[in-house]
Formats: C-alpha cells, structure tokens, sequence
C-alpha cells in the first residue's frame, strides 16, 4: 500500500488542477463583463442620447425627464437626454463619440450608415409597421390620376428636408423618366414651392396656389391641429410612392457588440413598460429590422438625387 502512494499523489494533482482551472474560467465573462452570475453591464460611466432634432425643441421637454428617469432605472447608470438643433450636431456627436445614441431620420440616419459614423439599433413604427406611404394630393374635384398629369402645372413639396415630402416623390419622378440629369424639377413643373411642412403645404394646394403637393401619408390619417378634417375631407390622394422608412435610433459605431445589445433591449422594454412615453418621444413602438433592408430605398433616393439637373 505505501509503494502506491506516490501514484496516487501523482494521480490526484492533475485532477485538482483541472478543477480548480474550471472553476475559475466560470467566473470569467468573454464579452468583457461582471462575475459569473451576474449580468453583463454597460462599459460606459453614463449613457447620452439625443433625441430627433426639430425646429421646436421645447416640445420635448415633457418627455426628457421620463426618458432618462425610465432609462436610468433600466440601465442602472445615468442616462442624460439631449435635445439638439440640428441634425448635423447628432451625427457630428456620434463620430467624436459626444453621444452614444440619436434618434434621426432615415436619410441622415442613411448617411451615418455610409460614413460608418453610426449604426441602426432599432426603428419606430407607423401604424404597427417600420415604414408608410409618400403620396400626392389634390383637390377633390380634380380628375388627376398619377404625377405625370401634373406636367407643366405647380406644386409643392413638403419641405427639402422631407423623406415623404420631397426626397422619394422625387425618386419615384426620377424612376418614371419624368426628371433626371437633364430634366429639373422646375423643368417638368412650371413651379415648385418648398413648404414647411405637410400642413403649409396642403394649404398651398387648398389655396388655388398649387394643383398638388408631395406630402406624407400619416399626415390625413385622422384629425389633428395641423391639419384639420375639414381640410382633409377637401383632398384626394391620386398617387402613392414609397414605401418610405420611419426614423431610427442609431448607436455610434465605436460601441461594443455588448453595449449596443444591453442598449437595444432596454429601449425595447419601453413598448411594454412604457408604451405612452415611448409614443411621446419617437411616435410609434419601436421595432429591431435590418438596417439595409430598412434603408434600402432611402440609399437608393440618395444617390438618385445627386444625379438629377439642379
């Protein structure tokens, strides 16, 4: 019995070892994060979010405290929201890494996408769905039936910045060979009026001023301050465009896979825990797609819009 001993010692040390080695390895996490058992946290120090810069800022004040006491509780860090001027300054802070996530329109948020500034996380939807309709309006009495009536006769768009307003009537017109690189706006109709917005722009339509306007398709469902139902009940809508995307949370780039994944799930719990707010502050539930496929056709418009006659 004692001339085995040393075998049996020999035997036992290899097998402490690689128990005391599996233990240690489950307390290690490969994303970077906390202990074995507890959960991954975010590798910043506070979280900063800037919310879809307006011409009215103030209308978000409301939301701003809701939105980062429910993030903050989420996240179990401060989350400070901020309430920009302009879109330039959101994709300007996520490259110098002032913000973490902005919520933008599609076409700027199309323009991080290429610059590699940003990514998507999430997108808002519009009716349960991640995109809706650009469309043409007119009087109800007009007998138009597609934008090619409209040759030669004056318009309005619903602003320059506008993705349903401006930028996919545009493409839709350029994908018709009505416009292009030798055909102008202002060569196929005899005026065209940048408003602001989709309710200047139906007045200008209401007015006699123009025959039709490019507006958004959300802007006659249902009554609002804007644009009354007395207002709509006048209008018709003769042509559809699109599908247009709705606007989008995107992250900067410089975010770990970890940090983007713990962000997108507590912005995604706002849709059950708190679906008022969430509607405050993006207009609609918010919604995981595939940042291509949901940019596709606004990339597309981009690209269109550099080729066309100034």
């Amino acid at each position: 019995m004692l001339a085995k001993q040393p075998r049996y010692k020999l035997l036992l040390s290899p097998c402490l070892l690689i128990c005391v080695l599996f233990f240690l390895s489950c307390g290690e996490d490969p994303e970077g994060g906390s202990a074995s058992g507890s959960k991954k946290e975010l590798g910043l120090k506070k979280v900063i979010v800037a919310l879809k810069a307006t011409d009215h800022p103030e209308n978000l004040l409301g939301v701003k405290d809701g939105l980062e006491n429910f993030l903050s509780e989420k996240l179990k860090m401060v989350v400070e929201i901020t309430i920009p001027t302009s879109p330039a300054s959101v994709t300007e802070s996520l490259r110098t890494r002032k913000i973490d996530v902005g919520y933008l329109s599609p076409t700027d948020a199309a323009r991080n996408l290429e610059l590699g500034t940003a990514s998507v996380l999430l997108a808002r939807t519009e009716s349960g769905q991640p995109h809706y309709k650009s469309i043409w309006v007119c009087k109800k009495e007009k007998e138009y039936s597609s934008v090619a009536d409209l040759k030669g006769k004056p318009v309005a768009f619903s602003s320059r910045s506008s993705d349903a307003g401006y930028l996919i009537p545009a493409w839709d017109l350029a994908n018709r060979k009505l416009i292009g690189p030798r055909v102008a706006l202002t060569d196929y109709f005899s005026q065209v009026l940048y408003c602001n917005g989709d309710a200047s722009a139906v007045k200008k339509v209401l007015s006699g001023e123009t025959e039709a306007a490019a507006i958004a398709g959300y802007a006659l469902q249902g009554g609002t301050e804007a644009l009354s139902e007395k207002e709509q009940s006048q209008l018709k809508i003769f042509q559809e465009q699109g599908p247009v995307a709705t606007g989008v949370l995107s992250v900067r780039s410089s975010l770990s896979s970890t940090d983007r994944q713990l962000l997108k799930e507590a912005f995604l719990s706002m849709n059950g825990n708190s679906p008022e707010l969430c509607n405050r502050a993006f207009q609609g539930k918010l919604e995981v797609v595939d940042e291509r496929e949901h940019l596709k056709i606004i990339l597309e418009a981009i690209e269109v819009q550099k080729s066309l006659k100034p």
